[in-house]
């Protein structure tokens, strides 16, 4: 897995705004791939938005409107039978 990499357009993010993850995996089987935040599972909701594009290998996580409580250890998995690899980035709101 390639480095988790944290896509600002401001190079900060601030309370409020939007804060975009991204992070490149390949293996065979496909595997599958987890977002974490300081440890708990991430889904899809309103304010988290979690997008897989299978045909170029990269996986997004992005978190809209993003608070104080958001601070903490951005986390993504890939796991298939044959292993398991992780990645970690921090996320820090200005702000808060």
């Amino acid at each position: 897995m390639d480095k988790l990499k944290c896509v600002s357009e401001l190079g900060q993010v601030k309370e409020g705004q939007e804060v975009t993850f991204t992070c490149k995996v390949s293996g065979e089987p496909r595997p599958e791939v987890t977002w974490f935040l300081k440890g708990q599972r991430l889904t899809a909701t309103d304010r988290c938005v979690i997008t897989d594009n299978v045909d170029e290998q990269t996986h997004v996580l992005r978190l809209i409107n993003v608070t104080g409580e958001d601070v903490g250890t951005i986390e993504v998995t890939a796991a298939n039978p044959l292993g398991q690899v992780s990645c970690s980035a921090n996320l820090d709101v200005e702000g808060s």
